[in-house]
C-alpha cells in the first residue's frame, strides 16, 4: 500500500465572505462600490474557480484571483482553495450570494452558505473608499528578517470600467 492509502482527509465545506477590499468583513456596502465576495473550498479534490454562483445575475463581477494550500499533520490531508471576486451592484436593495454546489471526486454534493449583502445609497462602514480606483498592498508579515521570504499581495481595485483605457 503506498502512503498514499493512510493519508485521511477532513471534513469538506465550502464558505462564502464578504469583504470591503480592505478584507473587513462587512455585510453593506454602498452602491457602485466594489466588494469582494471570498469562497472558501476545504478539502474537495480538485475545485476549480466557480463560473457562476447564485445572485451573481444582480452584480457585476470580476474574477479576482485564487489560492491553494495543501497540509499534511499527523497523516491527515487539509487542502484549502481560496477563490475571490470582486462584485459591484448598481441597484441598492438586500441581494442574497449562494448557495454554491461542489460535487466531489466521489459524486458527493457539498453547499454553501449564503450571504445577504445590502446595497445603500450610503454605507454604515467607514472602511470603504470612495475613490473611482485605488491600489493596495498587503503582506503576510507585520516584521521581517534580512532574507526571511514574504508573499507581498498587489490589488488593484475600481469602480469605473475602464474600455478606453490608454
Amino acid at each position: 500500500c503506498l502512503m498514499s492509502c493512510m493519508l485521511v482527509s477532513q471534513d469538506q465545506s465550502i464558505h462564502l465572505y464578504v469583504q470591503d477590499t480592505e478584507q473587513n468583513p462587512i455585510k453593506q456596502v454602498e452602491k457602485a462600490v466594489p466588494f469582494v465576495l471570498q469562497v472558501v473550498v476545504e478539502n474537495i479534490d480538485g475545485a476549480q474557480f466557480p463560473e457562476k454562483i447564485a445572485g451573481f445575475e444582480n452584480f457585476h463581477v470580476t474574477r479576482y484571483g485564487s489560492s491553494q494550500a495543501t497540509q499534511f499533520i499527523n497523516g491527515k490531508k487539509n487542502q484549502k482553495f481560496m477563490f475571490n471576486y470582486v462584485l459591484r451592484a448598481e441597484q441598492t436593495g438586500t441581494f442574497v450570494v449562494g448557495p454554491l454546489q461542489l460535487t466531489d471526486q466521489q459524486g458527493t454534493v457539498v453547499t454553501s452558505n449564503t450571504v445577504n449583502i445590502r446595497i445603500g445609497d450610503e454605507t454604515i462602514t467607514h472602511h470603504v473608499k470612495k475613490q473611482p480606483y485605488f491600489l493596495q498592498v498587503s503582506m503576510n508579515q507585520k516584521t521581517v528578517y534580512i532574507g526571511q521570504s514574504l508573499l507581498a499581495s498587489v490589488r488593484f481595485y475600481y469602480q469605473q470600467d475602464f474600455e478606453n483605457l490608454k
